[in-house]
């Protein structure tokens, strides 16, 4: 598990492959179940689905009438569908595994189960569901003292009300999350304090970034921290948290091992994209619309290689890279293929805030409101366009006539739960 939050694939891989194979010769029931259960992931990292599906069958075998085992196995069966965009699939697992947790009382595996299935609310657009569910598993977390399980909690929810638009709650959890931060790392014996220069301004999780054994955690807190100075206006903020991102997510010893920060992946090239349309400011912040685009290409990167592993993030690569293309000064017809695709794409995963955001870009596109675009372009912030009569009009006049994902998009998305 350590290393799966510092985002290291061939270590976490090795663990359980040893821990599997010790178990088997030992022939330790219990440890055998855990050790599936575990592996489970690690083959869905790989993109073996039927070994994962394989695993699980086989920890089923071990864990029967142990609750507790059982649990376990579903908790990673639904990660493993989560990232796979099996949404119904995992949905069921993590049910059941928030069932088995409360009847065991482990309320860890409870917490943990509830936050999954909340960012599997979160990326179908049902956001009311998605804060109540992680907020039951962040007051659980609070009264035991689990950080960690906070953390994950609070990030779904800074998703959420980023999305929403509400950015005063945004605030206040992102704070949240960094006082969980600095108080787990002290937890683990890492000096906070440090040799801080009385000059460096920046936010202790920030400083330490590249110290932590949870980059997952530093990961999320700066792409998310950078996507709420966007909203704020605060640039030169968003600009020196996305750079500081950079360290984390080009470090080629890293890999992505977990879903959940996908807040990191895709939130820094739209920061870049976003400066890209903003040529006033790039003198201020010492760069450039060459420099701009070469940071925007090189974290496209690490983000298409969390597609690999998670297919849900592919509507919005396709959003991205066609807004690119318009800012680089391609003909509009261009960016249109790459909205054609991430639409079939969101449609074919059934991501329904996707697929209205995509709807609204091809819409502008029949148009030709190029400039409206690249100005008015919400990636993050989709509440306006889910349920809005604009957004019915726009889904007639889009050029791709296969509209049976979008016909039942949840009632969740609606702007209204921008007060939960």
């Amino acid at each position: 598990r350590c290393y799966f939050y510092s985002c290291n694939r061939r270590a976490a891989t090795y663990c359980n492959v040893v821990a599997l194979t010790l178990a088997e010769s030992c022939n330790f029931w219990a440890e055998q179940a855990e050790a599936y259960s575990q592996s489970i992931v690690t083959a869905g990292l790989a993109n073996l689905e039927q070994v994962a599906r394989d695993y699980f069958q086989a920890g089923q075998q071990l864990a029967k009438d142990k609750l507790d085992l059982s649990s376990s196995l579903c908790q990673m069966a639904g990660v493993f569908h989560l990232g796979q965009a099996s949404w119904k699939e995992s949905e069921r697992n993590l049910k059941k595994a928030i069932d088995g947790s409360q009847k065991t009382g482990d309320r860890r595996k409870y917490e943990e189960a509830s936050v999954f299935l909340s960012f599997n609310h979160f990326l179908r657009g049902q956001y009311r569901k998605s804060l109540s569910v992680s907020g039951t598993a962040l007051e659980s977390a609070r009264l035991r003292g689990d950080f960690q399980c906070q953390i994950l909690a609070l990030n779904c929810q800074v998703c959420c009300h980023l999305t929403l638009g509400n950015v005063q709650k945004a605030a206040t959890k992102l704070d949240q999350i960094r006082v969980a931060i600095n108080r787990n790392q002290a937890e683990r014996g890492i000096d906070l304090g440090g040799s801080r220069s009385s000059d460096d301004k920046r936010e202790p999780a920030q400083r330490h970034s590249q110290n932590t054994d949870d980059v997952a955690s530093a990961m999320n807190f700066l792409g998310l921290k950078a996507m709420l100075s966007l909203l704020k206006s605060d640039l030169k903020d968003a600009f020196h948290m996305a750079l500081e991102a950079d360290v984390l997510l080009e470090d080629k010893t890293r890999e992505p091992t977990a879903f959940f920060t996908f807040p990191a992946y895709m939130a820094i090239p739209e920061v870049y994209l976003r400066l890209l349309l903003r040529p006033k400011f790039w003198d201020p912040l010492g760069t450039s619309k060459k420099k701009l685009l070469k940071k925007f290409k090189a974290s496209m990167q690490p983000l298409q290689l969390f597609a690999k592993t998670f297919k849900f993030a592919w509507p919005r690569i396709h959003l991205l890279e066609g807004l690119a293309v318009l800012a680089e000064g391609a003909p509009l017809q261009d960016a249109v293929g790459h909205w054609e695709m991430g639409l079939k794409s969101a449609q074919h995963l059934e991501m329904a805030a996707e697929l209205a955001t995509l709807e609204r870009h091809l819409a502008q596109a029949v148009t030709k409101e190029t400039a409206s675009i690249l100005l008015t372009s919400s990636l993050l912030v989709l509440h306006a366009d889910t349920n809005s009569p604009q957004h019915s009009q726009h889904s007639s006049r889009r050029p791709v006539k296969d509209r049976r994902a979008g016909k039942n998009k949840d009632k969740d998305a609606e702007s209204s739960v921008a007060n939960v």
